[in-house]
């Protein structure tokens, strides 16, 4: 994949990584009054921030060209 082909996947990777670090920002906020809305949050939040985080690693080390770390690593959105 060509550095310049990717910008869905830099796209989703970003998207994911802060949907999810919102969604568990105020997660962790909402703990204290309602338990059940908080862990429901949390959740969702993890779901999206995990892959998320992956994705943006991988794209900073392909980006960086740290061996070992390649634009091929990631799952493509182009399609």
């Amino acid at each position: 994949m060509a550095p310049r082909r990717i910008w869905k996947t830099v796209t989703a990777a970003i998207l994911l990584f802060t949907i999810g670090s919102v969604m568990i920002y105020y997660g962790v906020q909402a703990l204290a009054e309602d338990k059940d809305r908080a862990i429901a949050m949390l959740v969702i939040g993890s779901i999206s921030f995990l892959p998320g985080i992956w994705s943006t690693w991988m794209l900073l080390c392909a980006w960086l060209r740290i061996p070992g770390y390649s634009y091929d690593q990631l799952p493509s959105y182009d399609d």
